[in-house]
């Protein structure tokens, strides 16, 4: 929809079927990738879900016990969103989100990538 609104779907088309391998790290990318493409790309899980933190020394980046609500901008409906919030109600946690705000997040932060690392590995539900 927005790259059709934007005017970009056949560049966007293009340039994706330019590449000899494809690779997505989530089912809405890749059926974005299979609408413009006609091929199914790999899904991979998002790299820093496997990074090994104990190789790095990490500061804790809040006093206090959250959530890291982990998706791009506002692409949560509505119905997720309260699942998410009531979930945090019942375990007594805050919801944060990190460079990519989400409406309902009571805490929004922006930080450096060694940061942003830090947030994952201290969140207690991701």
């Amino acid at each position: 929809e927005d790259l059709e609104r934007l005017g970009i779907r056949e560049k966007a088309a293009k340039l994706l079927n330019s590449f000899s391998a494809l690779s997505v790290r989530d089912d809405n990318s890749s059926e974005i990738v299979q609408v413009l493409t006609g091929k199914t790309p790999q899904l991979h899980i998002d790299p820093v879900l496997l990074y090994p933190f104990s190789e790095i020394l990490l500061e804790k980046p809040e006093p206090f016990d959250y959530i890291l609500v982990y998706a791009y901008n506002n692409r949560l409906r509505a119905e997720e969103a309260e699942q998410i919030q009531a979930f945090a109600k019942r375990h007594g946690k805050r919801l944060l989100s990190v460079n990519n705000f989400q409406d309902f997040c009571e805490e929004k932060r922006v930080a450096s990538p060694l940061k942003v690392l830090s947030y994952f590995r201290f969140a207690d539900y991701v």
